[in-house]
């Protein structure tokens, strides 16, 4: 978005991100470490300014205060909910992420990163690095990315292989990993909120539920067979399983509706 300030005769035209998934690779990584930071809420506000706009320290210095306080609402949004949905660090260090929204992940995927969220903010040590080497893997051998006839780019998920790449993370810059963080709550937000009937607190999982991820979940798709066995659900698309508990909840809800109705 190019916004227009004009001051003592003159036209400031400054280009600011509308949301969080207009950000660069850049802004993401220094929005996370600003958050991280500690600083009072508004420096932070100046200083995640300074970010959006792209300005050094000193070319910062030189704008006018109040043009700066001028284009404080245009960032607004940095201080509401998390909306990141886009990956802007598809690859780093080697490893290749998911694809926005999350994709192109499979049901046991999703299920392990719910396990170590959980941990991380209950300040397990490690939780987030093994988050992070769920989704960032290796990429497949002699994979056409142009192509993309299998969708990802990453090594199949094994779970066997997350402790390895964890340690390889672990030496990853703190920002960085707070950024892939910021990523996964976007989508975690997205994901929740496209699918009420599974989440809510009436039709979905209770909070007990949810420490054990998307076991549950995984085990009533399985139980009617629709989708073969327990191994064969746990690599469901990640939206394809979501959608089909969705329906599952609702029919659920329109029988016990006819129940009352007789």
């Amino acid at each position: 978005m190019i916004t227009t300030i004009a001051y003592k005769h003159k036209q400031y035209k400054v280009q600011l991100p509308e949301s969080w998934n207009e950000c660069s690779a850049k802004q993401l990584v220094q929005l996370a470490a600003l958050f991280n930071s500690g600083v009072e809420t508004d420096v932070a506000v100046i200083k995640a300014l300074r970010i959006l706009l792209g300005k050094n320290v000193f070319a910062f210095a030189f704008i006018p205060a109040d043009v700066k306080y001028r284009l404080i609402s245009s960032i607004a949004w940095v201080f509401k909910s998390n909306g990141l949905t886009v990956n802007v660090l598809p690859k780093y260090n080697g490893l290749y992420g998911p694809k926005s929204e999350l994709s192109n992940t499979i049901f046991k995927e999703i299920h392990a990163c719910e396990m170590y969220y959980r941990m991380h903010l209950d300040k397990v040590p490690d939780a987030l690095d093994k988050l992070i080497a769920v989704l960032y893997r290796e990429k497949k051998l002699f994979y056409n990315t142009k192509i993309d006839a299998a969708g990802d780019v990453r090594k199949a998920y094994n779970s066997n292989t997350v402790e390895h790449r964890a340690k390889q993370i672990a030496k990853w810059p703190q920002p960085v990993k707070d950024a892939i963080l910021l990523f996964y709550d976007g989508c975690r937000e997205h994901f929740i909120a496209s699918n009420p009937a599974v989440f809510s607190k009436d039709g979905g999982e209770t909070e007990s539920e949810q420490f054990h991820g998307f076991f549950l979940m995984m085990r009533n798709l399985a139980a009617d067979g629709k989708f073969g066995t327990f191994d064969k659900v746990e690599n469901l698309p990640f939206y394809t399983a979501l959608y089909e508990a969705s329906f599952l909840v609702n029919e659920a809800a329109q029988a016990a509706q006819q129940l009352e109705h007789e």
